[in-house]
């Protein structure tokens, strides 16, 4: 029974990591000078992007 358990453990493992890992190729990067545009700004200045700050 505890095999079993740990089976679809390892199952339910397997796929979070497939999707945290097929989220991670489909994020694109900023190009190189909006980056630095960013990290230029007076903190003050920046806002989250959740609008939350």
């Amino acid at each position: 029974m505890r095999a079993a358990e740990e089976a679809l453990e390892d199952a339910a493992d397997a796929a979070i990591y497939d999707e945290r890992k097929a989220d991670l190729r489909a994020e694109k990067a900023l190009p190189a000078d909006v980056t630095m545009d960013i990290l230029r700004a007076p903190a003050g200045s920046r806002r989250c992007a959740t609008g939350g700050g």
